[in-house]
This record gives C-alpha cells, sequence and structure tokens, in this order.
C-alpha cells in the first residue's frame, strides 16, 4: 500500500488519499494476490572472470521440455566460454547425476579440462 501511496503522490493529490487508496486496494484481487520483494536489493551482479585459454572455464546447462525427438527432449549444453564452441547431447528426461557425470566426462576427455565448472553462476570445483 505505501509503494502505491508514494507512488500516486508523486503526481496527484486529494483529500483523504490514502483511505481511498487503501480500500481500492484491499477490494482488489489482483492487488491482493500479488506480492513484491520485502527485501532490499542485494547489490550489483560482479563479472565472472575472463578466461585466458580456451576450454579453460566451461558452462553447463539444460534444455528440457523440448519436442520429443527419437524419444528425447532435453538437451545438455556444455559450451566453452572463449571460444563459445559448443557440445549437444540429446538425453531422455528421466535422467541421473551419474549419467550426466559420465557424458561430461567424454566431453573431458575431447579438451582435456581441469578447471571449474559454472552452472547458472555456481562454482563447482
Amino acid at each position: 500500500m505505501y509503494l502505491t501511496y508514494r507512488r500516486i503522490a508523486q503526481t496527484l493529490h486529494w483529500r483523504g488519499m490514502k483511505q481511498s487508496i487503501w480500500e481500492f486496494i484491499t477490494a482488489c484481487q489482483v492487488c491482493q494476490q500479488i506480492k513484491y520483494l520485502a527485501s532490499s536489493p542485494q547489490g550489483l551482479l560482479q563479472p565472472l572472470p575472463i578466461p585466458e585459454a580456451v576450454w579453460e572455464k566451461v558452462r553447463m546447462d539444460f534444455i528440457v521440455k523440448l519436442p520429443k525427438f527419437n524419444g528425447f527432449d532435453v538437451k545438455m549444453v556444455v559450451v566453452d566460454w572463449l571460444s563459445k564452441y559448443e557440445h549437444f547431447v540429446l538425453r531422455k528426461h528421466l535422467y541421473y547425476e551419474r549419467v550426466i557425470a559420465e557424458i561430461f566426462m567424454k566431453v573431458v576427455k575431447l579438451h582435456e579440462i581441469h578447471v571449474p565448472i559454472v552452472r547458472d553462476r555456481i562454482r563447482f570445483s
């Protein structure tokens, strides 16, 4: 309510404005369902360092809920940060960590990767 009042008060004013805004917000079903983030902003994101060599840093992710193609509906993507060279591996939706690790090790053998992996901006060493 307070944020809505502040935004309206920047351009408009009338007698009983706070009460009118309060009544509107409490009667509005959409206003009651929408929640805003109450915590303060966490600050600016810090960029990750640029790798100095090809296949020094790798990004791994999954593209899910794809239309089925020969029974496969998930793509595992492994990308080199520097060269942007990519490996795409088709998978079925039900996959386990061990299977993913085995597939990733096959990619590692191709490029001799010996460094941390980043998944959704979280480092795995």
